[in-house]
């Protein structure tokens, strides 16, 4: 209050020197008057007069209604570009595919099973490499995977494509395991052998897959199997010299991307069956 009182004092005596001024030279020039405006406007020195308060708030007022009306006018805007985001962010609008429970759990499962894939693969490399006793009940869970992932398929594309699907992927685990037994006694011959037929396997399912599904492109198909056999050729590789970082580093990379396989996996499914993921 008292420090109020004392900017008052201050704006009387200011007001009186202007008043001295005029009396003695004239009214003030307009510099000066600018400059007194820009003080005002800027909001500095003391409270004004009612008068000009009683303008200013009706001005504000006035601004304030105004930019209601804006922020009324741009709501429905807002609104709609939030909720394509929204549309966006689950699929789809209206008509389109969008986040249904079906689509989660296709989408989950696939995942799980392609994530066992990764495991229990890496899990027979390691039994077998070390003549763990553990061997063969790792393999016949390995094979189990294959057989379940065949069985993932079937609401789709019936109990024979299933088990056709399972067939090739059982055979790509057991050339798999050639592969090992091929690398680990140092036999290039045999290794080399097996090898083409692991790769030659990748192209039957990417073959069997593409006819399947037309949103499945054997060309991609063919790339991410084949980078799957190059990850899993590099975990071994790392595994018999020792570089368990890098059979770690090797592992990681193949789960990632035998996780993407899955996803396109799923979406293939989507788009071929979208009556199946619509919301009801």
């Amino acid at each position: 209050m008292a420090k109020h009182a004392v900017v008052r004092m201050m704006a009387l005596a200011a007001a009186a020197l202007v008043v001295s001024a005029t009396v003695m030279t004239g009214p003030v020039g307009a510099s000066a008057e600018g400059e007194a405006e820009s003080v005002w406007e800027s909001g500095a020195g003391t409270e004004r007069e009612p008068a000009v308060e009683a303008e200013q708030g009706d001005g504000a007022e006035a601004a304030v209604e105004a930019e209601s009306e804006a922020d009324a006018g741009a709501e429905p805007e807002l609104e709609a570009r939030t909720e394509a985001a929204r549309e966006r962010e689950e699929g789809g609008s209206a008509g389109q595919i969008c986040w249904t429970d079906a689509k989660i759990e296709l989408k989950r499962s696939m995942k799980r099973l392609w994530i066992e894939h990764a495991m229990w693969t890496r899990s027979y490399m390691v039994s077998a490499l070390a003549g763990l006793e553990d061997q063969k009940a790792v393999l016949v869970r390995l094979l189990k995977n294959q057989q379940d992932i065949g069985d993932a398929i079937k609401p789709y594309y019936g109990d024979a494509a299933g088990d056709q699907l399972a067939e090739l992927l059982k055979e790509h685990i057991l050339i798999a395991g050639k592969i090992v037994a091929a690398a680990q006694a140092g036999n290039n011959a045999e290794l080399q052998k097996f090898n083409k037929e692991w790769y030659r396997n990748a192209d039957d399912i990417a073959t069997f897959l593409a006819a399947a599904n037309p949103h499945w492109s054997k060309k991609e198909l063919k790339e991410m199997l084949d980078a799957h056999l190059a990850l899993v050729a590099e975990d071994l590789k790392a595994r018999l010299e020792k570089d368990w970082e890098g059979s770690i580093e090797a592992f990681d990379k193949g789960e990632e991307h035998l996780i993407h396989f899955a996803d396109m996996l799923s979406e293939g499914i989507v788009l071929q069956f979208p009556e199946q993921f619509r919301a009801e």
